[in-house]
């Protein structure tokens, strides 16, 4: 059994990091902008914290599935941010020279990873990236809902809804190893 997770909004709250990113921008810009100053999103990474339920559900996770990283994002971004353990597979647009949404992450862990789909449960926060891309190559998805989101129009629909992480052990088969 093979767990994959987001990074970014689903193992690692953005939205603070960002806004004091942002904030910091406007403060350095006033009524001018300077494009380089996009540099400051980029340092905010090694602030950004794990949500409170990210440690314990991968700890209770890990004896019984690999656990993998699917992220849009490049390698060195992604080791900047403390993700508080090593992955046994990890998956970037760096790597697969690709996205989620086009299924091009999703189909490089199937080839490198799990090529069963049905031994693959992904777990993301976005509806446009994680199941528009996965749920097409017959993944199923736990959609990690923080914010309590509708689902778009035209959206595949989750396998599972959730608010966090915790439930996601609850979702493996018993004999998954």
């Amino acid at each position: 059994m093979l767990i994959s997770l987001d990074v970014y909004g689903t193992l690692v709250d953005v939205r603070g990091g960002s806004r004091d990113a942002f904030a910091a921008i406007l403060r350095a810009v006033g009524a001018r902008g300077d494009p380089d100053l996009i540099q400051h999103y980029f340092e905010a990474f090694p602030r950004f914290r794990r949500f409170p339920d990210v440690d314990d559900t991968l700890a209770r996770l890990s004896p019984r599935a690999r656990l993998a990283i699917v992220s849009n994002i490049d390698d060195d971004l992604l080791a900047a941010t403390d993700l508080g353990r090593r992955f046994d597979v990890v998956c970037t647009a760096e790597r697969a020279r690709g996205y989620k949404r086009d299924g091009t992450l999703f189909r490089v862990l199937l080839a490198h990873a799990e090529p069963d789909a049905r031994r693959l449960l992904h777990c993301g926060q976005s509806q446009h990236t994680d199941l528009v891309g996965a749920k097409p190559l017959g993944i199923r998805v736990a959609w990690i809902n923080r914010r309590g989101l509708a689902l778009a129009a035209g959206v595949p629909k989750p396998d599972h809804e959730l608010r966090d992480l915790r439930p996601v052990p609850s979702l493996l088969p018993p004999d998954s190893d």
